[in-house]
């Protein structure tokens, strides 16, 4: 009988216990998500955000990606590395726009990239150290045409460069990206194709370039699928990089290649680093080039931070997922990309409402 009496106290406590582990399951730490992005292979986009421009158009595939490891993600309250050129001329330039690179020396260093995982013997060398230019006065643009080209970040990029210098007298910029494209699923848009009509039709001076979010992905190389960052992947992706950026150089446009920013999702940034250190080593072979890195800009600390100080204030920077960019964000990095413009090329341009990093 005396057990009797206890039974509505043990019931209780079941039920109480059972409330604490049914939360437990309930309430999971934000990078639990993070990392279920990061395992995908194409870029999806938020569908439930108020601050960020919708996308879409994003493929289907059952592609998986290769994880990169690596040691380090950042560096503490490190400002954004200096663009790395070829100020050689291209061969052909257009009187009319006054774009002009100076020639320059960049005495190189190298840093030995890990491997990713499962693969060995695969490294990268990247160039790390400064870009020297003769300091040329600032003109007016004169008439020039600039090609914007990329996927659903480039379209972030393109939309603050036109809202901050649309207005530039002289300045004809055209903005072609695509969300869900890439280097490596040509299967669904083919830059090397669309590229040289779109350079015959706008006889671009400038070509923005801003890829690489969808591209941690497998592709087929020779008849074969290979996995993202395989030795066989690496080589192929660097000749589409090489291919594109030809094709602009070729035609007389100077090429600046924007590279990736911080990414949320961990492993997903790891794969951005990697794809960053191929570019930043391919682009600048050619005559006119330039690699811009951003992946400093828009962290804080050496870490991703979704909000930022900008113009004085913290602002929400990124979407949700950790990728995208708010309309601030796109303002902070196309305020950046214009100042690097201007530098380059030493021109006036003159960003309306420029969104800045700030302590």
């Amino acid at each position: 009988m005396s057990s009797n009496r206890h039974w509505p106290t043990r019931l209780i406590l079941l039920v109480a216990l059972g409330g604490v582990l049914t939360a437990g399951q309930l309430v999971r730490p934000a990078s639990h998500a993070g990392s279920a992005v990061a395992t995908t292979n194409t870029l999806r986009t938020p569908t439930t955000t108020t601050t960020v421009r919708a996308h879409t158009g994003t493929p289907n595939s059952t592609t998986t990606s290769t994880p990169v490891t690596s040691t380090t993600v950042g560096r503490p309250d490190a400002a954004p590395q200096p663009p790395v050129s070829n100020a050689v001329h291209p061969s052909v330039r257009h009187a009319s726009c006054a774009f002009a690179m100076s020639p320059s020396s960049t005495p190189t260093t190298t840093t030995t990239l890990p491997a990713p995982t499962g693969v060995t013997g695969v490294t990268t060398s990247v160039p790390e150290t400064t870009t020297t230019t003769t300091v040329r006065e600032a003109t007016s643009v004169g008439q020039c045409t600039v090609l914007e080209i990329g996927d659903s970040l480039g379209n972030d990029l393109g939309w603050g460069i036109n809202r901050l210098i649309g207005g530039t007298r002289g300045l004809h910029l055209v903005q072609l990206d695509k969300s869900s494209t890439g280097l490596s699923n040509s299967w669904f848009y083919n830059w090397a194709q669309v590229l040289p009509g779109a350079i015959r039709q706008y006889h671009p001076d400038l070509v923005i370039i801003f890829l690489g979010a969808n591209d941690q992905q497998g592709m087929m190389v020779n008849g074969h699928a290979q996995a993202f960052a395989t030795p066989d992947w690496k080589d192929a992706y660097e000749q589409n990089v090489r291919t594109i950026v030809g094709d602009a150089t070729r035609s007389g446009a100077y090429v600046t290649w924007v590279g990736l920013p911080i990414m949320g999702p961990y492993g997903y940034n790891l794969g951005a680093q990697y794809l960053n250190s191929l570019f930043q080593r391919v682009v600048p072979t050619f005559a006119g080039a330039t690699f811009v890195p951003t992946y400093s800009l828009l962290a804080l600390h050496g870490a991703f931070s979704s909000t930022l100080p900008l113009n004085g204030f913290n602002q929400v920077a990124r979407s949700p997922d950790g990728i995208h960019l708010s309309v601030a964000g796109e303002d902070c990095l196309a305020t950046y990309v214009i100042s690097q413009l201007r530098n380059l090329y030493h021109v006036r341009l003159i960003p309306h409402g420029a969104v800045v990093r700030t302590p």
